[in-house]
């Protein structure tokens, strides 16, 4: 039943850790979130980019390698990229494989790509999830305190079916250049 479970899919259950922290402390607000229309989260096989849809067959064929008898691949990307909020797209954007379990009794997501050689997955810790305590669609790490990269309100049973246009974070929770910022995304997969 939705709402009964916080069990996340890598067993994560919503409680908090205590992390040592340093440096400044930032508590975004939804003033540091701005609407992106052209964000979109589609179901695959679905109208993407053409690099995504490529991407997507070698993902799908080594998931079920691993043992995924259907795997259903999500992607994330922007229709007109550029601007201020294209950092946080590029971060997010990408594949997103469906876990088996839920969270917050909805299904959720852990985005996936290739190593270099094409030849291997990589899976980050980025997922899309349903926050049933905020009442929206958020996609970051997996830990509800955190604001998340880019969120959505809309009540709807899926992230693919969301019809209202997603917020995205204005700016990134750590600086430097874009290999910095790939980096720092790759290790934490969270925003603070």
């Amino acid at each position: 039943e939705r709402g009964t479970s916080r069990v996340g899919p890598d067993g994560y259950t919503g409680k908090k850790k205590k992390k040592r922290r340093t440096g400044d402390i930032h508590i975004v607000g939804s003033e540091d979130f701005a609407p992106c229309d052209d964000f979109q989260v589609v179901a695959l096989p679905g109208a993407a980019p053409v690099e995504l849809l490529e991407t997507s067959g070698e993902v799908r064929s080594l998931l079920k390698e691993r043992g995924f008898p259907d795997p259903q691949l999500l992607a994330v990307f922007r229709t007109s990229p550029g601007g201020p909020l294209q950092p946080v797209a590029d971060l997010v954007g990408g594949l997103y494989t469906k876990l088996s379990g839920t969270y917050d009794g909805r299904p959720c997501y852990q985005y996936v790509s290739l190593d270099d050689s094409g030849s291997k997955l990589i899976c980050r810790g980025c997922y899309i999830f349903w926050v049933d305590d905020r009442n929206r669609w958020q996609i970051g790490g997996m830990q509800v305190e955190k604001a998340g990269y880019a969120v959505c309100s809309e009540d709807v049973g899926l992230p693919e079916a969301v019809t209202s246009a997603w917020t995205l974070l204005k700016e990134l929770p750590v600086t430097g250049g874009a290999a910095e910022v790939a980096a720092a995304a790759a290790a934490a997969g969270d925003a603070d």
